[in-house]
């Protein structure tokens, strides 16, 4: 079997020249440029290895003078007149994929020897290539080539002038008979649909899209294409126009790039989202949720693709927990990065931010609570922000949180799942350090030095007639915000006080045993355990007795009636080195007067017993 290879060049040329009057445009013909008599139709000996078919020349004609022309790009449409494209124009290139032929197109900076009547505009200053080779472009009957080119010295290109801008040579035929390489008599359309002039930096670049020669200079035939389903029509720009719009960070890819399409053009329309974004539907003259538009344009179209922020390249917030250990009013969010926090993605995003709202107002606003958060690429992020308030059994004090990802230049936001959570004052004040004060005739005054705590609400006290006071609400007889406290049950009792915060933590309690301290400052204790008469007795309505403590001890005083039973705890507890005055209001533990008659005051300690009689009358 033989082997026919086709090489197809394309060529650049740039120099300042004159010409004759032409329509801003572009040509494409056999062996010329427009205007030399070329044929419209090329056909090629498929059965044969005799050499070039001959050579396609592209031009073009600018409207308007051009300075500083640095270089070209064009886009070469192929369409055949089979479903699909045949395997004779499968080349191995750019953008394609390895063919029956393959090395079959190639650019190379070297002029066809073909007659060539337009301007070269570049003397072999060009440098450039073939950019992509795409099958299917825009269905799968057809292909598209893509090239541009370069010149080392800018040129200033004069209106009204035809310049070569393109030279497509076929050095050989295909392999004889059929299979893998078969397609070479199938007809097909080759047009030249763009091509777009470069001047420097300058981003206002000329893109030139029609025929410059009337309708149908810038196609030819191949094996007389066109013939059949108005093929050609292809590289016709006369026609309807295809508008199109966006709503959100995408963009639109169209199969072919016109201004304007003939009756009964295909056209695929793609909606691209930019990276965090997606696709969501299309309106105007379709309406779909498909990203993939194919139409044939008959009549003038409009289409408007819609694109939003995917929930999907969010970050997403895993735990909203209060802080240990500390005096509340922060909490430590937690949350796993976007997908978009990649080392693919550099330059897109700016950082993160958390931000906060109220839980229980529904439309309160989202107020930032942290500052910048740079992306570094991490699986999980972690930051303490600070809360307005704590929660206490009052206010529960809940709040919204989440994460905001920021495009770089603020350009787009992609927000998180919403976490609910709260900051909880964990440290209680320290307890009153100590307690003084007096109880007498059923009275008791106590003085404390003051609890310092930021956060210090009040002081509780807690009384009970028998023993330690409980610390719950039925023991607790008043707060304060004062270092003393005065309660005048008419009864003896035992107290102790709290320091209580705005959260709700409360100290340790100290106990405030009503043994009154007795003597002048400084006045020693007794060497030995020291019990003193009740005074007076017989008693009306109170008594108080002398208690000396040698050294700190554990000290217990009960008052018994006659039959030895228990009336009223008076103390129990340690109790310093020192003397101490013992006092009684003639009530029993539960705060009722007692009959008249015969007590006894009974004081226990590890260092003896004493038990003195003592009178009440009525």
């Amino acid at each position: 079997m033989l082997r026919i290879r086709t090489l197809v060049t394309l060529f650049f040329w740039s120099l300042l020249a004159a010409g004759t009057t032409q329509a801003t445009g572009l040509n494409l013909r056999w062996n010329g440029c427009y205007g030399d008599g070329g044929a419209a139709n090329k056909t090629s000996a498929c059965t044969t290895t005799l050499g070039s078919a001959g050579a396609m020349v592209g031009s073009f004609v600018l409207g308007t003078n051009h300075n500083g022309v640095t270089g070209v790009e064009f886009i070469l449409d192929v369409a055949s007149e089979t479903a699909t494209l045949p395997a004779w124009w499968t080349f191995n290139a750019p953008g394609g994929t390895l063919g029956c032929r393959a090395n079959a197109l190639a650019v190379n900076g070297t002029i066809s020897g073909a007659a060539i009547n337009c301007v070269d505009w570049a003397a072999g200053q060009a440098a450039g290539g073939l950019i992509s080779y795409t099958v299917g472009f825009s269905g799968p009957n057809t292909a598209r080539i893509k090239g541009g080119f370069a010149v080392a010295q800018p040129m200033d290109l004069v209106a009204n002038t035809e310049y070569f801008g393109i030279n497509v040579v076929l050095t050989n035929a295909k392999t004889t008979g059929t299979g893998s390489c078969a397609g070479c008599t199938v007809p097909a359309c080759i047009a030249v649909n763009q091509l777009t002039v470069y001047q420097g930096n300058n981003p206002d670049h000329t893109v030139i899209t029609g025929p410059a020669n009337g309708a149908g200079s810038n196609f030819v035939s191949w094996q007389g294409g066109g013939s059949a389903a108005g093929l050609c029509a292809l590289g016709d720009s006369t026609g309807f126009s295809v508008t199109t719009a966006v709503s959100g960070r995408g963009t639109i890819a169209r199969s072919r790039d016109k201004t304007t399409y003939p009756t009964g053009s295909p056209l695929t329309l793609t909606a691209q989202p930019l990276a965090g974004d997606r696709f969501v539907s299309w309106s105007g003259d379709a309406t779909n949720a498909n990203p993939v538009l194919s139409i044939i344009v008959d009549r003038p179209l409009s289409y408007f693709a819609t694109f939003e922020r995917d929930p999907a390249a969010a970050a997403a917030v895993s735990t909203v927990a209060d802080v240990p250990n500390d005096q509340g009013s922060s909490v430590r969010v937690t949350w796993n990065r976007s997908p978009l926090d990649d080392a693919g993605n550099a330059g897109l995003l700016c950082c993160y931010r958390i931000d906060r709202t109220l839980n229980a107002s529904p439309g309160s606003p989202w107020v930032a609570a942290s500052g910048p958060i740079l992306p570094v690429q991490s699986p999980t992020y972690s930051q303490v922000v600070i809360t307005p308030a704590d929660s206490t059994p009052v206010d529960p004090a809940l709040l919204r949180y989440r994460v905001v990802l920021t495009a770089a230049g603020g350009s787009a936001e992609w927000i998180s799942n919403e976490v609910t959570g709260y900051s909880v004052d964990n440290l209680a004040p320290a307890a009153p350090s100590s307690l003084s004060g007096v109880i007498a005739s059923g009275v008791a005054t106590m003085f404390w030095p003051a609890v310092t705590a930021p956060d210090l609400a009040h002081y509780s006290i807690y009384r009970a007639t028998d023993g330690v006071p409980p610390l719950d609400a039925a023991h607790r007889v008043g707060t304060t915000g004062s270092t003393n406290f005065t309660d005048s049950p008419g009864f003896f009792a035992n107290y102790r006080v709290t320091a209580v915060d705005t959260h709700g933590n409360e100290s340790p309690a100290t106990l405030f045993v009503p043994l009154n301290t007795t003597g002048a400052p400084g006045q020693p204790a007794p060497r030995t355990l020291s019990v003193g008469n009740p005074t007076p007795s017989p008693m009306a309505r109170s008594m108080s007795m002398a208690l000396g403590l040698p050294h700190a001890m554990p000290v217990s005083v009960d008052v018994l009636d006659s039959q030895g039973r228990l009336v009223r705890h008076l103390a129990e507890g340690e109790r310093p080195a020192g003397w101490f005055t013992l006092s009684w209001d003639a009530r029993d533990a539960r705060g009722r007067g007692t009959a008249a008659g015969v007590y006894f005051v009974r004081v226990q300690t590890p260092d003896g017993r004493s038990v003195k009689r003592l009178v009440l009358i009525p």
